[in-house]
């Protein structure tokens, strides 16, 4: 009968057995940057259904902040000899605008005479070439005023704008 009672009670408390749950969750943080920013890890966590949190490891980084592209970032732990991965996917963009100056010029001219452009200096964060826009609508041989609109764009599309105002003038 003990024999009996006791397989009741093992069978009893097997069936109550929990089953332990395990979740690893990506700490919140900054997964697109700036080309050439610092990027800080954020972290990941492995939690157990018991209450129990373990900040994962890092496996493998590989992320160059000086280079375009996607970063895979890949955090592990073993728990209970059961082997946990997760993995953050870190994109660095180039999302600033280049910079553009007007070189030093003569912008009044005579009916007439020749201007010659000046033109820009363009510099980027990134990118050392950059396409230069040059919309130029002056006429030296018609009195007015004339907005040259020169524009500079780097690889990712990152434009900056700068206008030139010529001033053609009657030779009177």
């Amino acid at each position: 009968m003990r024999k009996l009672v006791g397989l009741v009670v093992l069978l009893f408390l097997v069936g109550c057995e929990t089953k332990t749950e395990i979740t690893t969750s990506l700490n919140k943080g900054y997964d697109i940057i700036t080309v050439n920013s610092n990027w800080e890890d954020a972290g990941c966590v492995l939690s157990v259904s018991s209450g129990t949190s373990y900040n994962m490891l890092v496996d493998n980084t590989g992320l160059d902040v000086a280079e375009l592209g996607e970063y895979e970032i890949t955090y592990s732990y073993s728990y209970r000899e059961v082997e946990y991965s997760r993995t953050r996917i870190v994109k660095v963009i180039d999302d600033i605008d280049p910079t553009i100056v007007l070189n030093s010029g003569i912008d009044t001219v005579q009916l007439g005479e020749t201007w010659v452009d000046a033109g820009v200096v363009a510099d980027d964060n990134f990118d050392t070439e950059l396409t230069i826009v040059t919309d130029s609508p002056v006429d030296t041989s018609t009195i007015g005023r004339y907005i040259v609109t020169y524009t500079a764009i780097d690889d990712s599309m990152n434009e900056t704008s700068i206008i030139r105002v010529v001033n053609i003038v009657s030779s009177e």
